[in-house]
């Protein structure tokens, strides 16, 4: 564990604040309201499903590197980076909100600078960095032409 102790700390991170950005998602796609909502509720679905799908994956890594993956709502909340959400956000605020929560995992995910052993997490950061990136430049899209 030793040798990975840097790449752990950095994906626990990354999963405390995926575990708030998850949250967020399934909450904006329960309150969104408006003219997009039909696009926005399939968008927030889509996105939520994948986020569960990278929380479980950055796990199992963790746990394959002889790491413990943070597990409960408590720790996840305190080593998040990432603000929970607010009951009023209104349909500009959730886009913008979300296009800078994409902007902080990019910094996050960037500022990872690996030690020797710990070449083989560079693959992960990169798949996940390209995922929210995309992600992020559809939002920036959408906020585009609905602004």
């Amino acid at each position: 564990m030793r040798d990975y102790e840097h790449a752990i700390r950095h994906l626990n991170q990354l999963l405390a604040d995926l575990f708030v950005l998850h949250t967020k998602l399934h909450r904006y796609r329960w309150y969104i309201k408006g003219t997009n909502f039909f696009t926005l509720t399939d968008f927030f679905y889509d996105f939520c499903k994948e986020v569960a799908q990278d929380i479980d994956e950055i796990g199992v890594f963790i746990l394959t590197i002889d790491g413990q993956p943070f597990a409960t709502m408590e720790t996840f909340l305190e080593h998040a980076t990432l603000k929970e959400a607010q009951a009023d956000d209104t349909e500009t605020e959730i886009i913008d909100q979300l296009i800078a929560d994409l902007q902080m995992l990019d910094k996050q995910i960037t500022s990872f600078v690996p030690s020797e052993q710990e070449k083989s997490v560079v693959h992960l950061f990169y798949q996940l960095r390209t995922k929210y990136n995309k992600r992020k430049w559809m939002l920036q899209t959408y906020q585009t032409y609905h602004h």
